[in-house]
């Protein structure tokens, strides 16, 4: 444990140093190195060799007196007309932590064709200290299974998006029992908490809807067209929910009262773009919300417990309360 947290923060430090040394252009001292990366003279030193040996094209030069100044190269991953930076090329590792619910699929297999183009590239040593930044930092997911249907339906809708063509799903929420057949058009994908989402309009229902590719039995791509609508947004699409479900009604004024570590939770981060505190007095506070829908609402209250009260829209306080009642009926039972 001590080792990795001893790695953990000698990582931190030198990703601190190139942070500072790509911000000074024209060079920077050893001294004033120091002091922005708040390390001493000889661990900056230190960190400077280590970087340069691994492949970091930093360069040192003499000036006025022999007072030696730094500095480090834009490039660090140079092909043809493309150019990464250092630190760009950091972030581009750690990005990629970000993208691991592709995994699998073909957009997963993308990333890591091109990964593996960037690795090719890069000097033996620098892909060691790609490696460690991985004990560094780590993005959690919920465990996927992996599935090569999703694969093969996401390389469909992606096709059918870009051309246009008007797809035939085959869709079982439940995996059981008869599914939900439709010609869709297809609009977009969302990524949303490790599952990808398909959006677009179902001809059945005809209306907007949501479907999660994970649940998709069968796609099939036909030979008609659609038009796509030009006021579509993807993003205005999902903006007015708590998660990934739409509806196209007026938007619903929701307020709750939150109390001790649940008050907390919502001090410390804005859970949707419409929240608002209204009240807060320490002990507990009121927020607000303007959703498009309250089913994920619901479910995310929940799971609050008697941390959280519904204080309006009255449907969904009833529905909550509904909720607690079968789970204790559910404890109940012998």
């Amino acid at each position: 444990m001590v080792i990795i947290m001893s790695k953990g923060y000698q990582l931190a430090r030198q990703w601190q140093l190139l942070r500072v040394l790509e911000s000074f252009r024209f060079g920077i001292s050893i001294e004033d190195l120091a002091r922005k990366a708040q390390s001493s003279r000889r661990t900056i030193e230190r960190d400077l060799t280590t970087l340069r040996k691994i492949g970091f094209p930093i360069s040192c030069e003499s000036r006025e007196f022999g007072k030696k100044f730094w500095r480090l190269e834009k490039r660090f991953l140079e092909s043809d007309k493309i150019i990464v930076g250092p630190t760009e090329m950091i972030s581009m590792h750690l990005a990629k932590q970000c993208l691991a619910p592709l995994s699998g699929t073909c957009f997963g297999e993308g990333l890591e064709q091109l990964w593996g183009k960037i690795q090719a590239l890069l000097p033996k040593k620098a892909l060691g200290y790609f490696a460690e930044l991985d004990e560094t930092f780590y993005v959690k997911f919920f465990d996927v299974d992996s599935n090569p249907d999703e694969s093969a339906h996401l390389e469909k809708i992606r096709k059918a998006i870009s051309e246009n063509n008007i797809i035939r799903i085959e869709y079982n929420p439940e995996r059981q029992g008869a599914g939900y057949i439709t010609e869709f058009h297809p609009y977009g994908l969302v990524l949303y908490e490790g599952s990808m989402y398909l959006i677009g309009h179902s001809v059945q229902a005809e209306a907007l809807r949501t479907f999660k590719v994970k649940r998709l039995t069968n796609v099939k791509i036909t030979r008609k067209n659609f038009q796509r609508p030009e006021d579509f947004s993807l993003e205005r699409c999902v903006s007015g929910s708590f998660g990934i479900i739409y509806k196209e009604i007026k938007p619903i004024t929701v307020r709750c009262e939150f109390k001790g570590w649940a008050a907390m939770i919502l001090r410390e981060q804005k859970w949707h773009r419409t929240q608002v505190i209204e009240e807060d007095d320490d002990n507990k506070l009121v927020a607000s919300f303007l959703l498009d829908t309250t089913t994920e609402f619901k479910k995310w209250i929940l799971g609050f417990g008697p941390w959280v009260r519904v204080l309006e829209p009255e449907e969904l306080k009833a529905g909550v309360i509904e909720s607690l009642e079968k789970s204790l009926r559910n404890y109940q039972r012998k």
